[in-house]
């Protein structure tokens, strides 16, 4: 193990505050920072976890409370203050990213001294303040690039806006350039993200640099845990024991996925009699028109936002996963957190794009099948293809078991992303430099 300056334990910040804090404990399904925490920590290293007050997910502010069950495993949990948004595109929530970057710096003297620091994109406005901070111990800085902002602006905005919003969103653009620029490795989730950090850093790649795909952790819950789910999902009309085919959405209802078109696929294999149910998971401000799109019936089921643990059983008995992405150019190279769910429990995916990176490892490994962005009439086609033939289903769903353990297993995925930050903190503690 990579130990601090002083030769004691290393003292690494995680700062994300877009992802909500979930505590690496049995029971619990943490992502991103959580998992790569619970290593850090087994690993005997000191966390201090940086997020929000304000709950992305569910729009709402976070209580006092929430940090204890962190205190409990050792992690300290500082939860900066933002007065919040309700839509995630928006100039409310640019000044909420702007307010919890003033949040960090009133109190980041008060945190204990890191040795590293991973500061998440977005957001540039915390990421420059944990570079100010980081610079002034001598302590590295990765960033990790997860999404593409502000580009994203730019991809929902009508075309004759888009100029106008390049000039008012300059100081932005700048922001993230010099994030990246300033810091001392720059991470993606995958490679065109790695990458598009790089071109903001204006840089070739160097050793501090890398890919770590999304991981997912695939621990099963307790028998308890497992017969509550059951229960919950009878009471929501959705029987987990038995044999119908079941197709699943997880994710937000909203412009991030083309949900409508899954919608209208629901409503297309009930009036063909098709012997499948529906299941969409989550919540947004498209939902009412996509249950409208879907119609009534018995075999299609809207239960909102769910538990992670009961959303896995609920993917460990079924068979089909749709990943309905946008078709934006950050979507096209991403691969997001309900693809890898949908992996862990070895469904068969249909994917849109095609030519998505999901997409092209779909193909690759043959765990499922593409069908044409926003044509119902194909992914009904494609989900029937794909539930009738019960030995090439059964195909499919061992290839994703194999797709999952190959890139984007927590037990893999993020024992080396440790590493790799202690080998980066390793070089500044010999000689004031990573070298990258």
């Amino acid at each position: 193990m990579c130990q601090g300056r002083d030769g004691s334990r290393m003292r690494v910040w995680l700062a994300h505050i877009g992802e909500a804090p979930i505590a690496p404990r049995p029971g619990n399904r943490p992502m991103r920072l959580g998992l790569l925490a619970g290593v850090l920590r087994r690993q005997g290293h000191e966390v201090t976890w940086i997020s929000s007050r304000f709950d992305h997910g569910m729009k709402q502010q976070r209580s006092a409370e929430f940090a204890v069950e962190f205190e409990e495993l050792g992690i300290e949990l500082v939860l900066l203050n933002g007065p919040g948004y309700r839509r995630n595109v928006s100039l409310e929530r640019m000044w909420d990213h702007w307010c919890v970057a003033r949040s960090f710096r009133a109190i980041a003297r008060e945190l204990p001294r890191p040795d590293v620091v991973l500061a998440s994109l977005p957001t540039a406005e915390l990421a420059l303040g944990l570079i100010d901070e980081a610079k002034r111990h001598g302590a590295p800085v990765l960033v990790d690039v997860r999404d593409w902002w502000p580009d994203i602006f730019y991809n929902v905005l009508p075309d004759w806006q888009r100029p106008l919003a390049r000039v008012g969103l300059t100081p932005l653009e700048w922001m993230y350039d010099r994030a990246c620029s300033r810091a001392d490795g720059v991470l993606g989730i995958t490679p065109d993200f790695m990458r598009w950090g790089l071109r903001r850093a204006r840089r070739e790649r160097g050793r501090n640099d890398a890919v770590f795909p999304i991981g997912y952790s695939r621990s099963q819950g307790t028998e308890d845990e497992r017969r509550a789910a059951t229960e919950y999902w009878r009471e929501q009309g959705v029987d987990l024991e038995s044999k119908v085919s079941r197709v699943v959405f997880v994710g937000s209802i909203s412009n991030a996925h083309d949900v409508q078109t899954v919608a209208r696929a629901a409503a297309l294999l009930g009036e063909r009699g098709t012997d499948c149910e529906f299941v969409f998971c989550g919540d947004g401000d498209m939902r009412g028109k996509v249950e409208e799109v879907a119609g009534q019936s018995e075999r299609i089921c809207f239960p909102g936002w769910v538990d992670r643990s009961m959303v896995f059983e609920l993917l460990r008995a079924s068979d089909v996963g749709v990943v309905p992405l946008a078709d934006r150019p950050d979507f096209r190279v991403s691969v997001n957190n309900k693809t890898t769910e949908y992996l862990a429990a070895e469904m068969a995916l249909l994917v849109s794009p095609a030519n998505s990176l999901v997409g092209q490892l779909v193909n690759e490994y043959g765990c499922g099948l593409a069908y044409s962005w926003g044509d119902d009439q194909d992914l009904a086609d494609r989900i029937e293809e794909s539930i009738e033939d019960g030995s090439r289903l059964k195909t499919m769903k061992r290839n994703s078991g194999r797709l999952f353990e190959e890139m984007f297993d927590a037990e893999r995925v993020y024992p080396k992303f440790a590493n790799h930050l202690m080998e980066v903190a390793g070089r500044f503690s010999q000689n004031g430099s990573g070298n990258n």
